[in-house]
């Protein structure tokens, strides 16, 4: 559709370890699950916020923002926040093999998100094993009016990869959580959505919305990486509900990306959906060629 933002318009001051942002700009925080900028649209999500970041030592630093409007990738996605939404999101650094994160995303007229992961790399050598572990809940939003909001559901996310020099490979389970006894399943409306649960995008309205039979998204990644050959990636998807055992079908989508000369960027991009005979969903193919040139 027509639209015309400003992408960026901020004021940013640093003194010492501080950093204060007042205006418009995008925001991704950890891998964009909650919080993104939706990048790869031609209209980035972009938010309006007072923000303050801390950097309390070289392993701890601390971020809260309050955003005042939300302008998405669509007209339909850009919202005015008569109280505001608040984010706390900290991160601590112990070591290479343990990185700890904290989050609070409180979602006017939403939901409140609360959550935590853990992360690493271990070298084994000649292999290098990466892990991630993810669990969050979500419950009644307290800003705004609330009356009619009742929700009370879970998410959770396993991921175990491994490298051996060009050759990488990753295996994860995510999962979010049906309404139970709430009014929607686990939602995640604010993200880069595209960059999850197949690049199709069928499955993206089950998540940003939520799902009142919740979802468990089974995957597989295997890939190839080297500076003459690019980078070449296979993930599989296998899609079904957490409760009532329904079938939302498979996924196959590959990516292949390289740097021809120095200034220009090449990227391949296939999805294949496959609705597994769930009536709900088309079968569903996907192809992009995509180019960036640098000057």
């Amino acid at each position: 559709p027509p639209l015309t933002n400003f992408t960026k318009a901020f004021l940013r001051y640093k003194f010492n370890q501080t950093t204060i942002v007042v205006g418009e700009k995008p925001l991704n925080l950890d891998t964009q699950r909650f919080i993104g900028s939706v990048g790869w649209r031609q209209m980035p999500q972009t938010f309006g916020m007072f923000s303050a970041s801390h950097q309390i030592n070289t392993q701890l630093s601390v971020l809260g923002a309050l955003l005042y409007r939300r302008n998405g990738i669509i007209p339909e996605n850009d919202k005015g926040y008569r109280r505001g939404s608040g984010i706390l999101h900290t991160e601590y650094v112990h070591s290479e093999p343990l990185k700890v994160t904290g989050y609070a995303y409180l979602l006017e007229d939403i939901h409140n998100t609360y959550g935590a992961n853990i992360k690493g790399e271990v070298k084994a050598i000649p292999l290098i094993f990466s892990y991630r572990v993810e669990y969050a809940l979500q419950r009644d939003p307290f800003i705004g009016n609330s009356n009619e909001i009742d929700i009370k559901t879970e998410y959770y996310n396993i991921e175990i990869g491994a490298k051996h020099h060009h050759l990488f490979s990753k295996i994860g389970y995510e999962v979010f959580g049906d309404k139970g006894n709430g009014s929607t399943g686990f939602s995640t409306p604010y993200a880069t959505g595209h960059k999850f649960n197949g690049w199709s995008d069928v499955l993206l309205g089950k998540i940003s919305s939520g799902n009142n039979d919740g979802l468990k998204d089974f995957n597989l990644t295997i890939g190839y990486a080297s500076k003459s050959f690019g980078k070449s990636m296979l993930v599989y998807h296998k899609f079904d509900s957490v409760k009532n055992n329904t079938n939302f079908g498979s996924e196959i989508d590959f990516l292949y990306k390289k740097k021809i000369l120095s200034q220009i960027d090449l990227l391949l991009k296939i999805a294949l959906y496959d609705n597994g005979d769930n009536s709900s969903f088309v079968d569903t193919n996907k192809y992009w060629i995509m180019t960036t040139i640098g000057f």
